[in-house]
């Protein structure tokens, strides 16, 4: 990829260059040089020689010296051209060479920094769809070096959800299943995803509570997934719910 970069920067520069070196007179098409270094050196070629086939047709004058200048930084153009492609050529043989070679196994360090850097730029992905870039690879790196995030469930202490929370922590927390759900009803927050709860191999689905409205962005980017739970006990009992990185 870097080597393609490079082409690009390189063809981009020179083709202004010729551009600017070859047309200076009249009203002609500007060169046409692409982003394709054969292609250019294709089209440098075609120009030599309609230069050259011009030049012949002129009598002696400013058109046939103009033309004869054309001519001499066209090939001028062709020559660096051709050790441009023999260069680059070269580059891309030792590329290709080193690659073939087979590479060393990484550490143990070293493949735990890729994966972990994969799976951040995989979760910065999904979060940039509702914040900034920037602010979306900074949460994704942080939650990747925790292990993932943790949220607390609001909404605990509404309706019977306190009665709920007790009838759960009589079952085996890896029992719990639990479902986000996105509700656009809820009069308080379009926004709103809602934590929802059923007990394997139970009937119905329960409604425990909300995610917290200011993480909402950040749960976007994990709906599908089922985050494990955590019932806390107390004189107002409550929910955690985590969710790996």
């Amino acid at each position: 990829m870097e080597l393609n970069y490079r082409h690009i920067e390189r063809d981009a520069q020179l083709a202004t260059e010729i551009a600017h070196g070859l047309w200076g007179v009249g009203n002609e098409t500007p060169y046409r040089g692409g982003l394709n270094i054969d292609e250019r050196l294709g089209a440098l070629r075609d120009d030599l020689a309609r230069y050259t086939e011009w030049h012949a047709g002129e009598p002696d004058g400013e058109d046939r010296a103009i033309y004869a200048k054309k001519i001499a930084d066209t090939e001028a153009a062709i020559r660096e051209t051709e050790a441009e492609i023999a260069e680059l050529d070269a580059e891309i043989a030792a590329f290709e060479w080193a690659a073939s070679e087979s590479p060393k196994p990484p550490t143990e360090k070293q493949a735990a920094s890729r994966a972990a850097a994969s799976s951040a730029c995989g979760l910065g992905n999904r979060l940039s769809k509702g914040m900034s870039r920037k602010a979306a690879f900074t949460k994704a790196w942080a939650i990747v070096k925790n292990g993932g995030i943790e949220l607390p469930v609001t909404g605990v202490s509404f309706g019977s959800r306190q009665a709920a929370l007790a009838k759960l922590s009589t079952y085996n927390p890896k029992s719990i299943i639990v479902l986000l759900v996105p509700d656009p009803d809820c009069p308080h927050d379009p926004e709103a995803i809602a934590v929802k709860v059923m007990v394997n191999g139970g009937r119905g689905i329960y409604t425990l509570g909300y995610i917290p409205r200011a993480e909402t962005k950040v749960v976007r980017a994990f709906l599908g997934s089922v985050p494990e739970i955590r019932l806390i006990d107390g004189a107002t009992r409550g929910a955690r719910i985590r969710f790996a990185a």
